[in-house]
């Protein structure tokens, strides 16, 4: 944030309710981003409810940015391996919560439904760094791994940008 009010960007940081925005009917915004949000919210229909308080307070064209966690071929054999579900209840931070593990078409057709997709992409950096690898090596791991053709498959964390569609 630093970084932002340096280059003197305009933004605000809310937290909320992503079901239940706290804004007044009529305002809009020009970009919205969600975060790993969308993985904690344990329903389809509580998901779309975030989605379509998102696409109500952005303005017609505006931008938005969404990353959720991604169930890849990795996570696919570990939960094959140890008979877990796709969607489970985690303890972090000391209390419960709730992890949804999106596959990439499930997690594209989500978006569709209120946003043209500009850009599918994907990230595991924070994979390599975790298991002891510099930073500059991961970056350059997944840079190669990004080469390749499905790359996605591998990744942890999907990320789509686009913009408002008119409904």
């Amino acid at each position: 944030m630093r970084l932002l009010r340096h280059l003197k960007i305009i933004f605000t940081n809310i937290q909320a309710d992503s079901c239940h925005l706290p804004f007044r009917r009529g305002f809009k915004f020009d970009k919205a981003i969600s975060i790993q949000v969308l993985w904690h919210i344990p329903t389809v229909e509580e998901r779309q409810r975030a989605l379509n308080e998102i696409y109500n307070y952005l303005k017609d064209g505006g931008s938005f940015i969404v990353s959720v966690g991604h169930d890849n071929l990795i996570h696919q054999m570990f939960r094959f391996i140890k008979k877990l579900p796709r969607e489970r209840i985690i303890k972090e931070g000391g209390g419960p919560g709730y992890l949804y593990f999106f596959k990439y078409t499930e997690f594209k057709e989500l978006i569709r439904q209120y946003f043209i997709i500009d850009k599918i992409d994907s990230c595991q950096t924070h994979s390599y760094i975790f298991l002891g690898l510099n930073e500059q090596v991961a970056h350059l791991i997944e840079s190669i791994i990004d080469l390749f053709p499905y790359s996605y498959m591998l990744c942890k964390t999907l990320i789509i940008s686009g913009r408002k569609r008119q409904l």
